[in-house]
């Protein structure tokens, strides 16, 4: 199983594609950053199959897998490991046998109606890309800029995971220029550290801006802890464009290390991989449109398909995202 931190970053081909018109990000690979990633699976040689023999396909992968990891996600259908094996006849049929894989296959229309409306939060979220000058980018070679997701705690601070602003290279003492971009405005700010929060390996990172922005959309936050199975709302800007998510808080985690992280369930529609890359940073929000945690880690898994690294996520009614909870920022006034 993979923890992936969720700032992108942006390398020396990820500009010569952009500039060739190419819609694609190449990421390079620090700690827990994956190098590529996906929304959706594809299988080498099976445009002209039908989608029983794809299941097919499938199902005797699912014979080498020791998990119960899900596996995809086809149509309408969730294939999905378990204890059992199971045999793909001619003709695409199943037939299950005393040492066979049972195979799961339940709907996959998760998101129920968002508790709140997202667009009424738009502007209280944005993108946060700091682009490298020479000398900085020689630490990281083809390394040209780290991009993550930040939200107004005032006119003058935002609010993105500690990992975010690390990878920046950003400091307490100078001012150095982001981007911030949502989906109607750009612009370029200064910034520097004011706070770090949190007890535990991830933290919280306040950026101040050296000039306030006065029409920005400010959040609140929530003073009381989440109850298991609480309904939570995201809005973030994995690979530079806005998603929103839904899905339901699961726990506190106390021990090993994710000790002190919210666990949630988060999805949109069938995409459990919706807060991916760039994501980090990104408010939780409640029903209420308070913030109750922020976003950190996207838990994934790997596997090798027809020449393919496929990333998967974990299985559904488990927490496939991490968050820090927000009320390790207590400490800090929104009028600082």
């Amino acid at each position: 199983m993979h923890r992936s931190r969720l700032c992108e970053r942006r390398s020396c081909a990820d500009c010569r594609k952009r500039r060739r018109g190419l819609n694609h990000r190449a990421e390079g690979k620090r700690g827990l950053f994956d190098i590529v990633v996906h929304d959706r699976f594809f299988f080498s040689g099976t445009a002209a199959k039908s989608r029983r023999q794809i299941l097919c396909l499938l199902l005797r992968l699912g014979h080498t897998l020791a998990s119960r990891a899900l596996l995809t996600c086809l149509s309408r259908g969730l294939l999905t490991s378990a204890a059992n094996q199971s045999t793909c006849e001619p003709g695409g049929i199943m037939r299950r046998s005393l040492f066979s894989v049972v195979i799961l296959v339940v709907a996959c229309s998760r998101i129920e109606a968002a508790c709140l409306n997202p667009s009424m939060f738009v502007h209280s979220t944005m993108s946060i890309t700091r682009e490298f000058n020479k000398e900085e980018s020689k630490a990281q070679p083809g390394v040209v800029g780290i991009r993550g997701t930040g939200w107004f705690l005032s006119p003058r601070l935002i609010v993105t995971a500690a990992h975010v602003a690390e990878a920046m290279q950003l400091s307490t003492q100078e001012w150095k220029d982001v981007e911030l971009r949502d989906r109607e405005s750009n612009r370029s700010v200064a910034v520097r550290i004011l706070h770090l929060a949190g007890l535990h390996v991830e933290k919280i990172a306040v950026l101040e801006l050296r000039t306030a922005i006065p029409e920005a959309a400010v959040l609140q936050r929530r003073a009381e802890p989440l109850i298991p199975e609480e309904g939570v709302v995201s809005l973030a800007y994995p690979n530079s464009q806005m998603r929103v998510a839904g899905g339901r808080f699961v726990q506190y985690e106390s021990d090993g290390k994710l000790a002190g992280s919210a666990l949630l369930e988060m999805y949109d529609g069938n995409d459990r991989l919706v807060l991916d890359h760039g994501a980090s940073g990104a408010a939780v929000l409640d029903c209420d449109g308070r913030v109750v945690a922020v976003v950190t880690t996207l838990i994934t898994r790997t596997m090798s398909f027809m020449s393919n690294v496929i990333r998967i996520s974990t299985a559904w009614q488990s927490p496939n995202v991490v968050a820090i909870p927000i009320q390790v920022l207590k400490d800090i006034s929104s009028s600082d």
